[in-house]
């Protein structure tokens, strides 16, 4: 799905609208948690790392209920792009111009990818 969500599509699931706005990243505590340090990596690795979404519309969500795409986003930027730019150390220096590009991507995300721009 991280490979084919784009980051601004719209989504309907139940009567609630969607927006994909971000990866859902582990965090270092979970890994604590678990007693698995590694395990951050392995979700990298695994290229899984979900999504977050932005409540639009509230509604109601139910077990089985279908997730429509409403609209794409303007934006041709995947979720895993923002992952795999993020975490991999070859990154794609026009995918990094084109994910500061999204409006929508949150001020952590933007902060990290001026950094990251700097840096090529």
């Amino acid at each position: 799905m991280e490979t084919q969500v784009c980051i601004g599509d719209l989504f309907r699931v139940g009567t609630a609208v969607l927006m994909a706005v971000q990866p859902r990243m582990p965090c270092y505590k979970q890994g604590i948690r678990l007693n698995d340090a590694g395990m951050v990596k392995q979700f990298v690795r695994a290229r899984r790392s979900g999504i977050y979404f932005r409540v639009l519309e509230q509604g109601v969500l139910q077990v089985g209920d279908a997730i429509t795409l409403l609209e794409p986003s303007a934006h041709a930027v995947t979720v895993q792009q923002v992952v795999d730019n993020f975490w991999l150390p070859d990154k794609d220096a026009a995918q990094v111009r084109a994910i500061l590009a999204v409006p929508v991507l949150p001020a952590f995300w933007q902060r990290a990818f001026r950094e990251i721009q700097a840096a090529l």
